[in-house]
């Protein structure tokens, strides 16, 4: 299946794809932990537990699962006073 993942923020350091697009060919059933695994050689600054998680625009969990055409949304997630 294939997936459109978009990295925004300090994500996009290093990665080669300026607007941090990047498409994806993976096994049918994989999750976004699965999706993120593949992208940790592209983006080695991804935090699977450290992010904020969007698929078509939804807010999901690490164990959603993926279908064709999904288009997933990777936020750092961070704080401050």
């Amino acid at each position: 299946m294939r997936v459109r993942v978009t990295l925004h923020g300090w994500y996009r350091v290093g990665v080669d794809a300026p607007d941090g697009l990047i498409e994806l060919t993976l096994p049918d059933g994989t999750d976004v932990a699965g999706a993120i695994e593949a992208l940790r050689e592209t983006s080695p600054l991804l935090d699977p537990l450290g992010c904020l998680i969007m698929v078509g625009g939804v807010q999901v969990s690490l164990d959603r699962t993926l279908s064709d055409g999904n288009e997933v949304g990777l936020y750092p997630t961070f704080s401050g006073g």
